[in-house]
């Protein structure tokens, strides 16, 4: 309703229109007194009160028109508020999920290279302090180095398989989401 009425009052048209409009119709007004042998001047004056009615009527309309547009300009402006909130809120939603399921697996990594470390620190153990049987040994017999081997490859093969756990971990892992929600 707004843009019809403010379209209205800016056009050039409607403004030309009226002007001829009032010229005309002070001219019929003219030629109605002259055919009845009146005095024409009396009849193409302008009548102030009616200046002042229309001048009154035309500021009314702008008010109402004014205030219309700003109770829709505010209607929108709360509805896109309402919009936002809503996608920030979402937003906000996603990389709360997004950070929580990263701190699970990052819990789910230290928990793994905790094993590593107690893998080596065991794998360590274990070479400084073999069996008795193996201890009493020399380094260079076979029985001790395939031991030491042995020892090696299942602390090797731990430390292998929870690399691997770590690498699916990671690869689970989803990227964050930009935390300005794309703003």
């Amino acid at each position: 309703m707004s843009s019809v009425v403010a379209n209205l009052f800016t056009s050039w048209t409607f403004w030309v229109g009226l002007l001829v409009g009032f010229v005309l119709s002070r001219a019929w007004c003219g030629l109605k007194a002259w055919r009845h042998h009146r005095p024409v001047r009396p009849a193409l004056t302008v009548d102030m009160r009616h200046v002042g009615a229309l001048l009154g009527v035309a500021f009314m309309v702008w008010s109402v028109v004014q205030t219309n547009a700003n109770a829709d300009e505010s209607h929108q402006i709360a509805a896109e508020a309402q919009r936002f909130a809503a996608e920030t809120r979402q937003c906000q939603q996603v990389l709360i999920t997004a950070i929580r399921q990263s701190r699970q697996i990052t819990t789910e990594n230290d928990a793994e290279s905790e094993a590593q470390r107690d893998a080596l620190a065991g794998w360590l153990r274990a070479l400084l302090n073999p069996p008795p049987e193996i201890a009493r040994l020399d380094g260079a017999d076979p029985a001790r180095q395939q031991y030491a081997i042995g020892v090696t490859e299942r602390t090797n093969a731990a430390i292998d398989a929870s690399q691997d756990r770590q690498r699916q971990n990671e690869a689970r892992r989803a990227p964050l989401p930009d935390p300005d929600c794309g703003r």
